[in-house]
């Protein structure tokens, strides 16, 4: 039974915390460094024809063996001007598939209506996130009918660290998360109030969430699942029906679908895999998800160069946050009614297995990529409000301690945010933050620079021109042209080059590695990938 006399103040607590959250979201959305996988997605969105996988030479014409300058690099960031919104439908289809193109789509009318900055491509992420914890709340009440449980999830969502750093983002993630809640929302509906409205709606949120990202088919799983446990494994009507509106959605699904597959076996099969297997390397991989989990609650940027104190005390927290995960799941397990737990616990299990499978056989590291878990975590979110909201309406025991670990969670989760908000390099921009460093500590102190680069991996070009003045030049080789470095110049730069291009000026010049104060570690680089052309 509610206890209305809390329900208030949470109330308000919870609202006032939406409101910073969404303060958070907005604030300082270019301070963050432009990083590759940001830049991939402006080069999607606006209909430039460039791809990971496979050669694009209408693209690569246009900025290779000529000087060019770091403004003129930055116009791939934006729009395309010849190019319309169906131009870039049909070049992600072309090109890479495997994305799913309704956040490309949306995020071009953004574009369109609001303007040209990275502030402007990010803030699209940022008002989905608001969204995302809205829906989740939404999402709360229909699983749990419980005020005082909702108030508590939209609390933990506004704050928690992992939402921020990816509302302030220009990914498909917060799309994704969206539509991910809408889903869920839209089956229990249907569940608890079987109408034709109610599957349609279900229909159209699979739709979004298939069109927002690939492994949304592993949501969907888990509602196979869900729903054939729910119902003893028999051919309900309720099944029926589920199995009708999934299956329209599939179908309208089919088309990219198809291209998406013959895209994964075409390039991704064949590419080498970047982590080992589970067996290999088991310990790696635990204190990883151990990470992840600790960063959808608390998030202070500690990695291997923060000194060893801090390492030590974000562990003992990152044991503490599992224990409370692990105490949460199960009151949840013992507590809830079982919809609520078969459905949250499919959530959880149905999207990691196939991941968790992938990693142990084969390797390649994808569970240990926090956002490809964002259905596990979304769970774990309502586990643990379901269990402080419990808790406080219960008189066994003191409530004061049970609202004293929600208000310690929020406190975490904002002065996470706000250390993340407010500093310019934070762990998930991986190699930017060193271009960041390396665009700071050399470049600007040049007086007329020349970046020299290859054709090896053009968004990370792109990532850092747009760190560095917007005269400074660069000249990109193409992979098998003449290497020539252009008569007069002095202060000549080598960008994260290939091994091959190092090999070819080599001949003909002295290389030396530009060192760097304090250097941040991310994505593998290191002072190595940078040098210094000695020209005599």
């Amino acid at each position: 039974m509610e206890i209305h006399s809390t329900q208030k103040p949470i109330k308000y607590i919870a609202i006032a915390i939406l409101v910073l959250g969404l303060i958070l979201r907005f604030h300082n959305l270019g301070l963050h460094p432009y990083w590759h996988d940001e830049v991939y997605t402006s080069l999607q969105m606006g209909g430039h024809e460039y791809s990971i996988e496979h050669d694009t030479p209408v693209f690569k014409a246009k900025v290779q063996n000529k000087i060019i300058t770091a403004q003129e690099l930055d116009k791939f960031l934006y729009p395309n001007p010849a190019s319309t919104i169906v131009d870039s439908v049909k070049l992600i289809a072309q090109n890479d598939s495997f994305e799913s193109p309704l956040y490309y789509v949306l995020l071009r009318f953004w574009v369109d209506i609001f303007g040209n900055s990275i502030a402007v491509i990010r803030g699209f992420s940022a008002l989905l996130g608001v969204a995302v914890s809205i829906s989740i709340y939404w999402l709360s009440m229909e699983l749990f009918r419980s005020k005082t449980t909702a108030w508590i999830t939209l609390a933990l969502v506004s704050v928690s660290p992992f939402h921020l750093i990816y509302s302030q983002e220009a990914r498909c993630l917060m799309l994704w998360m969206l539509t991910i809640a809408l889903s869920h929302i839209a089956l229990l509906r249907a569940i608890n109030q079987p109408k034709a409205i109610n599957w349609i709606f279900y229909s159209v949120s699979l739709i979004l969430a298939l069109y927002s990202f690939l492994f949304s088919v592993l949501v969907l799983a888990g509602h196979i699942v869900f729903l054939l446990v729910y119902d003893r494994f028999r051919l309900s009507k309720r099944v029926i029906n589920f199995l009708v509106s999934a299956l329209f959605a599939l179908v309208c699904y089919c088309p990219w679908l198809i291209s998406a597959v013959y895209f994964i076996f075409k390039f991704h099969i064949s590419m080498p895999l970047s982590y080992k297997s589970i067996l290999k390397v088991p310990f790696w991989y635990l204190s990883r998800w151990l990470h992840n989990l600790g960063l959808v609650f608390a998030d202070f940027n500690v990695g291997e160069i923060s000194p060893k104190i801090h390492q030590i005390l974000y562990a003992l927290l990152l044991i503490a946050i599992l224990c409370m995960v692990i105490f949460a799941m199960r009151f949840f397990y013992q507590h809830s009614n079982k919809l609520s737990h078969i459905f949250l616990l499919s959530a959880i299990i149905v999207p990691f297995l196939p991941l968790f499978f992938k990693d142990l056989i084969s390797g390649g590291g994808y569970t240990q990529v926090i956002r490809y878990l964002s259905p596990c975590w979304i769970a774990i979110e309502l586990i643990v409000a379901y269990w402080l909201g419990n808790k406080i309406e219960s008189k066994k025991t003191p409530r004061i301690i049970w609202q004293g670990i929600l208000t310690l969670l929020i406190i975490l989760g904002l002065s996470s945010d706000i250390l993340m908000t407010n500093s310019e390099l934070w762990w998930n921009k991986l190699d930017a933050n060193f271009f960041k460093q390396y665009a700071d500590q050399v470049i600007s102190k040049a007086k007329h620079p020349l970046i020299v680069n290859d054709d090896s991996y053009i968004p990370s070009v792109i990532s850092f021109s747009s760190m560095v003045d917007p005269n400074v030049r660069f000249f990109l080789f193409s992979e098998n042209g003449e290497i020539h470095i252009p008569k007069g110049e002095s202060e000549v730069y080598l960008f994260r080059p290939s091994e091959k291009l190092v090999k070819k000026i080599q001949k003909n010049y002295t290389l030396e590695h530009v060192p760097l104060k304090d250097a941040y570690p991310g994505g593998g680089i290191t002072s190595e990938h940078f040098y210094r052309v000695i020209i005599k």
